[in-house]
């Protein structure tokens, strides 16, 4: 009888420390849930939960700032940001592991330098760590689509010019 209990209580308490191990961003074998091809070691999932509980990946990005002619033209998509920190050294470097556009780039690592000196002040150790931090870029059209049927008055239309006579 004591063993069974003592076998329920192992997988309800295994249960909570597997689940204390997830985060918003990350599964609990360290995969980032927005593109499972990034990773970071377990033993830092619970880092980078404090680093969301404490809500610095909020303030970084709240500080984010769209650049205008992405939003003008419509560039966007998943942007991934490699983070690592080194309180050894005192610095943090902020790299992108795939292309992306060079302005959303500059944003995300303008909002991440911004906060570094909280990132480094919550670092537990004296070494070097990494991790992955996801941005969705996204301009909605459906919004001044919805505007444009509204507003009656505004047409939208092309004209067409009637090609000249050529005389030989």
């Amino acid at each position: 009888m004591h063993k069974g209990i003592l076998l329920i209580i192992f997988i309800l308490l295994s249960g909570i420390m597997s689940e204390a191990q997830n985060s918003s961003l990350y599964d609990s074998e360290g995969y980032l849930r927005a593109d499972s091809a990034y990773q970071v070691p377990i033993e830092q999932i619970q880092f980078i939960y404090n680093l969301e509980t404490d809500g610095l990946f909020h303030k970084i990005y709240r500080d984010f700032e769209y650049p205008w002619i992405c939003y003008e033209n419509g560039i966007g998509g998943l942007v991934i940001a490699e983070i690592i920190l080194n309180k050894k050294d005192l610095s943090v470097s902020c790299s992108f592991p795939h292309k992306i556009d060079v302005r959303l780039g500059n944003a995300v690592k303008k909002a991440v330098y911004n906060n570094s000196l909280d990132l480094l002040k919550r670092v537990p150790i004296e070494g070097e760590i990494a991790f992955y931090l996801p941005f969705m870029f996204e301009v909605s059209l459906k919004k001044f689509d919805v505007e444009l049927k509204k507003n009656g008055f505004i047409i939208v239309e092309k004209s067409f010019l009637e090609p000249k006579e050529v005389f030989l």
